[in-house]
């Protein structure tokens, strides 16, 4: 295996890992943090957290593990008679439909709605009641699919090697 192709996948794998790592975080404990307080204060934590996110670091990650996974996807697809080939697909499809996809499609519209809201108005508090747990549960989706393409991706540079 090639060295750009073995530092590629490992690099998806950390990064497919990190993601990972940052979406558990928000559903085991910013969540149920946030759900713990008033929802006034939940809710102008969680409109605060989705403007600082915007930052250099995390674009890298969620925009640049996706774009990486999706060229190891295209080598797989060029190359399917190669071990690990079918992995790294099924990786690369985890990342960009289970993350990424996720994200931009329930996620990210959940954020803007509420970000909408007047945080003091019912209209928001209801709201933010049935964010908690929708939001939550697309989280826990693109947390499994972070973590088992980081798994995709240590299988494929495993039978690759």
């Amino acid at each position: 295996m090639g060295q750009v192709l073995s530092l590629s996948i490992f690099t998806a794998a950390i990064g497919s890992a990190i993601l990972g790592g940052f979406f558990l975080s928000w559903s085991n404990l910013v969540m149920p943090a946030l759900d713990r307080i008033p929802a006034t204060a939940g809710i102008a934590a969680m409109n605060a957290t989705n403007v600082v996110v915007y930052n250099p670091l995390f674009f890298l990650l969620f925009l640049g593990v996706p774009l990486l996974c999706a060229g190891l996807a295209i080598y797989a697809a060029t190359n399917l008679g190669r071990a690990g080939s079918l992995a790294l697909i099924a990786g690369a499809v985890l990342i960009v439909f289970g993350m990424a996809g996720v994200t931009m499609s329930a996620n990210v519209p959940m954020n803007d709605a509420l970000a909408r809201l007047d945080p003091n108005s019912a209209a928001a508090l209801e709201y933010w009641q049935m964010m908690l747990d929708r939001w939550t549960f697309w989280n826990h989706v693109r947390t499994l699919a972070c973590l088992a393409a980081a798994g995709c991706f240590i299988t494929a540079a495993l039978r690759a090697a």
